[in-house]
C-alpha cells in the first residue's frame, strides 16, 4: 500500500468500500470451491442470511453473539471467516480468536484467511507484520519502533488448547465445530470472559450437530428458549442449493419424505426472511437425500445429524 500513491478522492472512495461488507466482498474476497478452483466469495442463501444479520447488528450498535447449526458443507463457516477476515483488516486493534475442533481444521481456517489475504487488491490488504503457521499480524513500525498501521491480528487455536486467548482482549470469536470439543464448556467460559460486551464483537459458535449429551447441544436449547445471550440460526439441508440432484419425476414420497415436502413448501424464517423451495425443485431435493440414504446405509442416524430438516433431528 506503501507504493502506491492515491489523490483525495480515491482515498475517500477506498475509505466508503471500506465500510461496506459487499462491496468490499467483490474485489478481496476469494475461496477455494468443491471444485478446488479459486473463485470470488459469493454468498449462497444461508451465508447471506447470517451474514446479514451480523451487517444489521453492526449498524444498530448491538454486541453480536450467535449460535449456528448447520448441515454439512454450507459454507457458513466461510462466511463467518469472511466478515471476521474483513472486520479485522480494516479496523485498528482488533484482536481475532478463531478455534477449531483439531489441528486439520485450525489450519484449513488460517489457509482460508491466508487466501483472503493473498488474493485481495493491493489497495485492501494490510502492511502484514507477522505470518506465522498459525496468526496473521496486521501491523508497521516507524523507524522509531512505534505502531503505526492497524495493530490488529487473526490467531487461530484448537480446542485442545484449553488456554486459548485466556490472557487475551478479543473482540471477536469464532468457535467452529463446538459439538466436537471435548472441553467446551470449559473453553466457551474462558472465551467468552475475554470478550467485552461492547459493540463491534463478535462471539460465534458454530457446528454441525454430534448428538444431544455435548455442551453445544446444551447451549443450543437453552438459548432457543432465551435463557441465554446467543441468538440461534437454524440451517436445513434442504435450502442449500447445490443439494439437489435431476431425474424424473417421483411418483410418491415416503411419510419422512412427505414431512420434508411439507417443510420445504411451507419454508423456513432466518432472519426476516421466509425461505421456501420452489415446486418444481421439490423432487430434485428429494433426489438428493434418497442418495444420501444410500451413502448411510449401514448408519441411518448419521443422515439426520449430517443432513438435518430440523434441530431435532440434528
Amino acid at each position: 500500500m506503501d507504493e502506491v500513491s492515491l489523490n483525495a478522492q480515491q482515498l475517500e472512495r477506498i475509505r466508503e468500500i471500506k465500510l461496506d461488507f459487499y462491496r468490499y466482498t467483490k474485489g478481496n474476497l476469494y475461496i477455494k470451491n468443491k471444485d478446488a478452483q479459486i473463485v470470488k466469495f459469493e454468498p449462497n442463501i444461508a451465508q447471506k442470511a447470517l451474514i446479514d444479520r451480523v451487517l444489521y447488528l453492526l449498524e444498530t450498535g448491538q454486541p453480536i453473539r450467535i449460535m449456528v447449526l448447520k448441515a454439512r458443507q454450507m459454507g457458513l463457516s466461510t462466511a463467518i471467516e469472511a466478515l471476521i477476515y474483513w472486520y479485522t483488516t480494516t479496523n485498528r486493534n482488533v484482536t481475532s480468536a478463531i478455534i477449531a475442533h483439531e489441528d486439520a481444521a485450525s489450519r484449513n481456517l488460517y489457509n482460508m484467511f491466508k487466501r483472503y489475504y493473498d488474493n485481495s487488491s493491493i489497495l485492501f490488504k494490510p502492511n502484514r507484520k507477522y505470518d506465522t503457521r498459525s496468526d496473521l499480524t496486521f501491523g508497521l513500525q516507524d523507524k522509531d519502533g512505534n505502531e503505526v498501521g492497524l495493530n490488529s491480528v487473526i490467531k487461530t487455536a484448537t480446542a485442545k488448547n484449553t488456554g486459548a486467548g485466556r490472557s487475551d482482549t478479543i473482540q471477536l470469536v469464532h468457535g467452529s465445530e463446538v459439538a466436537f470439543w471435548e472441553n467446551g464448556e470449559e473453553l466457551v467460559g474462558s472465551l467468552m470472559q475475554t470478550v467485552p460486551r461492547r459493540k463491534n464483537t463478535m462471539i460465534f459458535l458454530e457446528s454441525t450437530a454430534n448428538g444431544r449429551c455435548n455442551f453445544f447441544a446444551k447451549m443450543w436449547d437453552k438459548s432457543v428458549k432465551g435463557d441465554s445471550v446467543f441468538e440461534t440460526f437454524f440451517f436445513p439441508w434442504w435450502i442449500q442449493d447445490e443439494y439437489e440432484i435431476d431425474g424424473d419425476p417421483i411418483d410418491s414420497y415416503t411419510p419422512e419424505e412427505q414431512d420434508i415436502v411439507d417443510m420445504m413448501r411451507e419454508g423456513i424464517t432466518i432472519g426476516n426472511e421466509l425461505y421456501k423451495v420452489r415446486e418444481e425443485r421439490i423432487d430434485d431435493k428429494i433426489r438428493f437425500r434418497r442418495y444420501k440414504e444410500r451413502e448411510f446405509v449401514a448408519s441411518p442416524e448419521l443422515l439426520l445429524q449430517e443432513y438435518q430438516s430440523t434441530p431435532h433431528e440434528a
